[in-house]
């Protein structure tokens, strides 16, 4: 089973997250379509895609849901917001994005 990602397109679909962290881990990359880190983060995420695991990465963009950076403070991009046992965790230090995307 490979990994896979999900471009996410409504607001209620974040927040379903943010409700059940408890229950199920997830991983959010927030990015924009004109940031040049943003692309070269996506073009990892294709990398990502083809391992071995059975992830989800839920993809959010600046265009699509501006009002969704709100819901965990994002104010940088690229930013990896993961959840793991129900503490959420924010990444925006762009070796750190890259290490979860190649080394995981």
């Amino acid at each position: 089973m490979s990994r896979s990602t999900d471009r996410i397109l409504k607001e209620g679909r974040v927040n379903y997250s943010i409700r059940n962290r408890r229950k199920k881990d997830f991983q959010i990359l927030f990015h924009s379509t004109w940031d040049i880190h943003c692309k070269q983060m996506l073009e990892l995420v294709d990398t990502w895609e083809g391992k071995e695991g059975d992830e989800v990465l839920g993809l959010v963009s600046s265009w699509d849901l501006p009002h969704a950076f709100m819901a965990f403070n994002v104010t940088k991009v690229p930013c990896l917001v993961t959840s793991h046992r129900g503490r959420i965790i924010k990444h925006d230090y762009l070796p750190k994005i890259r290490e979860f995307l190649t080394d995981s």
